[in-house]
C-alpha cells in the first residue's frame, strides 16, 4: 500500500549534483563540459542500495502492521456497538462513529504516506552528499564543468563523459563497500552515516 521500491527512490535529478566551475581543481575545465554519472549503479555497487531497500521495507513493514492494528481495533468497535443498536438514534450514533474512525484510518495512512516520503528523501539526501565530493573531483579532474545523471532517456554518451566506474572505484577505495546483508540497515532509523570527504588531490591506496 505504501511501499517504495529502491528504483523509485533513486529516480533524483542529479543535473544539479555539482557544478564543478569556480574552484580550484576547475582552473582548466571547458565551460560547458559535461560529466555522466549512473547514481544507481554507484549506489548498488557500494552496497548502498540493499542498505536503502531495507530501511525503506522496514519502515513500510512497521506502517502497515499499525494501519491493519487499527482496523482490526476499529472493527471490534464497530461489531460491539452494533450489537447495542435498537433505535434510530442508535443506529445513527454508529454511523457517526462508523466515519469518525475511517476518518482516523485515512488520516494515519496519510502521516504514514508522509513517513515513507521524508525516510525517502532523507536516504536520497544523503547518498548525493556521501557521491558528491567524489564525482566532483573526478570530474574536475577531466576538465568537466557538471555532473548529471544518466540514464535511458539520453540519446547518446561519449566514453570520455562517462564517470561512473571511476566514483565507484575511488568510493570503494575510500571505504564505501557493502557491510553485510540488508538486515544489517537495522530499520527506519538506520540512515548511512556520511563518510569523508576525499581529498583535494588524490594521495594514494595503501
Amino acid at each position: 500500500m505504501l511501499r517504495i521500491t529502491i528504483s523509485s527512490l533513486l529516480l533524483i535529478a542529479l543535473c544539479g549534483l555539482t557544478a564543478c566551475g569556480g574552484n580550484e581543481g576547475s582552473a582548466h575545465a571547458e565551460p560547458g563540459r559535461v560529466a555522466v554519472l549512473n547514481i544507481l549503479k554507484v549506489s548498488d555497487s557500494i552496497g548502498r542500495g540493499k542498505i536503502m531497500q531495507a530501511a525503506m521495507n522496514s519502515a513500510n513493514q512497521e506502517i502497515t502492521a499499525k494501519l491493519q492494528a487499527m482496523a482490526q481495533e476499529f472493527g471490534r468497535q464497530m461489531e460491539a456497538e452494533r450489537a447495542k443498536v435498537s433505535t434510530a438514534d442508535d443506529m445513527q450514533r454508529l454511523q457517526h462513529l462508523d466515519t469518525q474512525l475511517q476518518q482516523r484510518l485515512q488520516q494515519e495512512m496519510a502521516n504514514g504516506r508522509s513517513r515513507m516520503a521524508a525516510l525517502s528523501q532523507t536516504l536520497t539526501a544523503q547518498l548525493r552528499a556521501d557521491v558528491r565530493p567524489f564525482a566532483k573531483r573526478i570530474a574536475e579532474e577531466h576538465g568537466m564543468t557538471l555532473v548529471m545523471e544518466g540514464n535511458e532517456g539520453m540519446m547518446y554518451i561519449a566514453d570520455d563523459c562517462e564517470i561512473t566506474d571511476e566514483v565507484i572505484k575511488a568510493m570503494r577505495e575510500a571505504g564505501f563497500t557493502e557491510k553485510g546483508s540488508p538486515e544489517s540497515a537495522g530499520g527506519t532509523a538506520s540512515i548511512p552515516k556520511t563518510h569523508p570527504a576525499p581529498a583535494t588531490h588524490p594521495t594514494s591506496t595503501p
